[in-house]
């Protein structure tokens, strides 16, 4: 989908679009579009007989497409939030960051820490506890990623 397109379905307002005019008689001018997915647990939309993540639809109305192999990620990990002010367009690595324990997990009797960064597993240890295991996690995260949202924001 392409802005001008978007902008003419759609107006925003605090994470809301809704429909300017539509094809569809179950889509009313002026109400809220898209629905939650019950499998994601995203809300999306149709239009023109095509899904969309309304996440994806939000950045598009506010920045123009969305680069080749990027993603649009919830800053608050809120998959209903979507005002622009919590979306960001990041690599596949940035969005596994936003998750809270996507690198701990428990292996042969102890916590495993490890991730993924630019494609390049990075075993940070194993630990007794969980608690132990995600500090070292998110310390050593904090060694490699940028910070939030700015330095992503200009990298594109």
């Amino acid at each position: 989908m392409e802005q001008e397109y978007a902008k003419r379905l759609f107006k925003y307002e605090n994470g809301n679009l809704y429909w300017r005019f539509t094809k569809s008689p179950k889509a009313v001018k002026g109400s809220i579009a898209g629905h939650v997915n019950p499998t994601t647990g995203y809300k999306q939309v149709r239009v023109d007989k095509k899904g969309y993540q309304l996440s994806r639809v939000v950045w598009i109305y506010h920045y123009g497409a969305i680069p080749e192999k990027m993603q649009i990620d919830h800053i608050n990990r809120d998959k209903l939030d979507n005002r622009i002010e919590n979306l960001r367009c990041v690599t596949p690595t940035q969005n596994e960051w936003n998750k809270p324990c996507s690198g701990v997990n428990f292996e042969k009797g102890k916590w495993r820490a490890r991730f993924k960064h630019f494609g390049k597993s990075i075993h940070v240890g194993l630990f007794e506890t969980k608690d132990e295991a995600l500090a070292a996690y998110q310390k050593a995260l904090s060694q490699v990623r940028p910070k939030y949202p700015s330095q992503i924001r200009s990298a594109l």
